[in-house]
């Protein structure tokens, strides 16, 4: 099982490394537009980095669910393993899509310099993985993997929900909250 996850981890750092390259772009472009307190620069950069971010995703996906198969095979050669990750595989084919947002918005905040908030939805996400996987701990492994997901699935919806109501009102090209 350990080493099972050891191949599906690979599948992780493979779409942290792709999606880290959004949230780089968009810590300076964001920074940018935050320090010239321009709404419109902020809203482009925003739509342009989350359309690319969005492609890759689905790409990324695509290639997990066509050819993880192959991809795991390629990492071990023991059988066992092999067969373990196969069965975990599916969590890795959605992860992606989910954890894109959480990485775009740590961008965002990072960029804004918004570390109070990054903190505070940090906490949530990480209470939520304990969460999962305690009620899901009698499913084993495929709780831990439910529990990533949901972790990624919070940091997004988290910052998400923040962003989108500081926007509303305003706020969020005001100083920084540290």
């Amino acid at each position: 099982m350990v080493a099972a996850n050891a191949v599906l981890m690979n599948f992780l750092m493979l779409v942290s490394f792709a999606m880290d390259g959004f949230a780089y772009a968009m810590e300076a472009m964001v920074g940018k537009a935050v320090g010239a307190k321009n709404r419109d620069e902020l809203l482009d950069s925003l739509t342009a980095t989350t359309f690319w971010s969005l492609i890759i995703s689905l790409l990324i996906t695509a290639a997990f669910l066509v050819g993880g198969n192959a991809i795991v095979e390629l990492i071990s050669d023991i059988p066992a393993v092999r067969e373990q990750a196969m069965i975990y595989l599916p969590w890795l084919i959605a992860m992606p899509l989910v954890s894109m947002w959480c990485f775009l918005l740590d961008g965002v905040f990072i960029g804004a310099t918004r570390g109070r908030e990054m903190r505070n939805t940090m906490f949530v996400a990480m209470a939520g993985f304990f969460a999962i996987w305690w009620s899901l701990s009698s499913l084993g492994n495929h709780a831990l993997w439910a529990a990533m997901l949901g972790f990624m699935a919070l940091r997004g919806l988290t910052l998400g929900t923040l962003f989108v109501y500081q926007w509303r009102h305003q706020t969020f090209l005001t100083a920084s909250h540290g």
